[in-house]
């Protein structure tokens, strides 16, 4: 069998041809659930699943209005049902300040609707971001995308350094010209950027003791 880096390549019009096979040319394509694209740019996916999510949300939304149901089933509801239609994948996100305030403005969305408007005097009163996540009593899905993301980066890393997934991550793709302004920041320098703020100072050493790193974790998901 010929190796695939021996093969007769060759660009047709919107198809590439390799040996006696041919493939479309394409900027982007669903592969296990998620959009890979030409550019690495994730904001796509990020906003299909958004989209996904707000589907499954009003599927349920008159039961997350309902006074007949606790607020202790809407969000077990919420955090089963449409919470995990949004992180799908999440853990491979490179996301820009864009994307946080999109997935933001959903989770809250759907918080204000389960705790509804608060009452003051004879009036009705919009919840403000604090008091939804005081009334949640969980971190906010931003955070919980980033310790994810850190999550998989831990295993990465305790990968052997021949694995492919640790090759990858340890390379630094400088071939051929990017384009003109500032150059997008890697999946890795916003793992280096979590983790800062998160209070971890130095992750990778952290994570050689994957018991001790994923208690770490839940430790920073705790704090709120």
């Amino acid at each position: 069998m010929v190796a695939a880096s021996e093969r007769t390549r060759k660009f047709v019009g919107t198809h590439l041809d390799i040996g006696s096979k041919r493939f479309e040319v394409v900027n982007d394509f669903v592969y296990l659930g998620s959009i890979i694209s030409n550019n690495h740019d994730t904001s796509m996916e990020i906003k299909r699943r958004i989209l996904a999510a707000q589907r499954a949300y009003f599927s349920v939304s008159h039961l997350l209005k309902s006074r007949k149901i606790s607020r202790y089933a809407k969000v077990t509801m919420y955090k089963t049902l449409i919470r995990p239609v949004v992180l799908y994948g999440s853990e491979s996100w490179n996301m820009t300040s864009a994307d946080e305030h999109a997935i933001g403005v959903f989770e809250r969305r759907i918080l204000r609707a389960i705790f509804g408007p608060k009452k003051e005097g004879e009036l009705f009163k919009c919840r403000s971001n604090a008091e939804v996540y005081q009334l949640f009593k969980e971190a906010d899905i931003v955070k919980r995308i980033k310790v994810n993301r850190l999550r998989w980066a831990g295993h990465v890393i305790r990968r052997p350094v021949d694995a492919p997934i640790n090759k990858v991550f340890k390379s630094d793709f400088v071939d051929g010209k990017r384009s003109r302004g500032r150059p997008k920041n890697s999946w890795k320098e916003a793992i280096d950027r979590d983790s800062v703020a998160l209070g971890i100072r130095n992750w990778q050493l952290e994570t050689s003791d994957r018991t001790s790193f994923r208690r770490r974790l839940r430790e920073v998901m705790d704090h709120n």
